[in-house]
């Protein structure tokens, strides 16, 4: 069942922000089930979105499994908002 609500719920994101590039799912929750992730059941969850299916079908789906990778990641995306305020730009989104 837990699988089948994060392919839903992850495919509903991906959805609304047209995520054509691909997800990202991270964090301990998403490594323990990493086989299940694997499994039909979630990529039918995700897919089973009506007349968008294909698309969603196409989308690709990445599991970060190591702890660093999120950590540098994030330390180096705070220090580009940071950046960014500093020079008078505004943070998010420009």
């Amino acid at each position: 069942m837990f699988t089948s609500i994060l392919g839903d719920e992850a495919g509903n994101l991906a959805l609304k922000v047209l995520a054509t590039g691909g997800i990202y799912l991270a964090g301990g929750m998403a490594t323990h089930a990493l086989p299940e992730l694997k499994s039909q059941r979630f990529m039918q969850a995700f897919k089973n979105k009506g007349r968008f299916a294909e698309m969603m079908g196409r989308m690709p789906i990445h599991v970060i499994v190591t702890r660093a990778a999120i950590g540098r990641r994030g330390r180096i995306r705070v220090g580009e908002l940071r950046a960014r305020l500093r020079a008078g730009t505004q943070g998010i989104g420009s």
